[in-house]
């Protein structure tokens, strides 16, 4: 097979240059159609450009942090391209209204490292990315458990392909050993939990502790970050020529559906209504997250309960809010209840779940995600 779809390739014509030369996720659109199309509509394509991550930055800084560590993870070079959190750089970015802008020049952020650094002289921004680059498996391994160096280019892209397939010596890495006209490398971590833990596995990271909650959760609940957050389905790789006789495999899916979609929250949160001893209990399980729900401390799940009488009066309300400050996000397969008392003009109960996202958002401003009745 490898040797079929080299000699398709060559009969396709020369491969244009920017797949050999860009880093941009465009270049990889060229053959990765359906892939770039999911990847676009994600969120980790918007994670410098969303309004939660305009606002938590101006959060962040503003209690006098450094948002270099922000975009270490969202506008990533790549999990094998790691160094401990004080070896960084900051790209120079403006924050407004629309999020992080960019491109930035390399040598422009490399002078704003420099600045910052007290420890050693600055070294040529390229001789640093040569011995930062793992050479082995293992130090890959190891790579992977700590956190991304940023980009200085390309920021309005966030999360790209490089970020997460760029390897040690600037081969393509995924989890299948494939001929292409670019370099690969095959490495079966990136279905696993490895794969993520650069971002969404970071002790230093206040809002990025995903993983530590998965390791925590009972072993019947851990499931793989990707079963979740990135479905698989029957496919093709490539879609750059019409390749009848490429094989059909397992296609991640690349538009890494989490809390933004509200199948994935619904389908991790499920409501339940009882009458204990003349108390109503509204109880919310965690089904479906093998993580906290919400799974960053800066969000928030808010559960509005209504009972109405036998005429559809609301007669009684009580809104609660579920997060990590307050100690009361669900871990999988917990539950946390809202009680109050029974009384005799209660004939139904309505719950509706909000989530908030950003911080300050008010918690009307919510995005509604379920609403279920029940009878009493």
């Amino acid at each position: 097979m490898p040797f079929l779809l080299v000699g398709l390739l060559s009969f396709a014509g020369p491969i244009p240059d920017d797949v050999r030369l860009s880093r941009s996720a465009e270049s990889c659109r060229v053959c990765h159609l359906e892939i770039y199309r999911e990847w676009k509509e994600s969120w980790h394509s918007k994670a410098t450009r969303n309004r939660n991550f305009t606002l938590a930055l101006q959060k962040w800084t503003a209690e006098g942090n450094h948002g270099d560590s922000c975009f270490r993870c969202h506008a990533s070079r790549s999990i094998f391209l790691t160094a401990p959190p004080q070896s960084g750089f900051t790209p120079r970015v403006h924050v407004g209204p629309g999020g992080a802008k960019g491109p930035v020049q390399r040598h422009e952020a490399w002078q704003e490292r420099a600045k910052m650094n007290t420890l050693e002289e600055p070294e040529p921004f390229a001789q640093r990315e040569q011995h930062l680059f793992v050479q082995t498996r293992q130090e890959m391994a190891a790579a992977m458990a700590r956190q991304p160096l940023p980009r200085a280019d390309l920021l309005g892209e966030g999360v790209n392909c490089q970020s997460c397939h760029e390897g040690p010596r600037n081969e393509q890495v995924g989890p299948y050993d494939v001929a292409a006209p670019h370099p690969t490398l095959k490495e079966p971590s990136m279905k696993t939990t490895r794969a993520c833990i650069s971002c969404h596995g970071q002790l230093h990271a206040y809002c990025q502790k995903q993983v530590q909650a998965w390791e925590l959760a009972p072993l019947s609940a851990r499931k793989v970050c990707q079963a979740c957050h990135m479905p698989a389905r029957d496919g093709k790789l490539v879609q750059w020529i019409n390749f009848e006789n490429l094989p059909t495999r397992k296609v991640a899916s690349h538009a890494f559906p989490g809390a933004h979609d509200p199948n994935t929250l619904r389908s991790a949160v499920r409501v339940e209504v009882e009458v204990v001893e003349g108390m109503v209990v509204v109880a919310l399980h965690n089904r479906g997250a093998s993580h906290l729900v919400p799974g960053s401390p800066w969000r928030k799940l808010i559960a509005l309960v209504q009972v109405f009488d036998a005429m559809g009066r609301e007669v009684y309300r009580k809104r609660d809010g579920f997060f990590q400050e307050r100690g009361n996000a669900i871990p999988p397969l917990g539950r946390e209840n809202i009680t109050f008392m029974k009384r005799s003009n209660h004939a139904s109960v309505k719950v509706t779940l909000f989530y908030r996202f950003y911080p300050n958002q008010p918690d009307l401003d919510a995005d509604k995600v379920a609403e279920r009745s029940f009878s009493l």
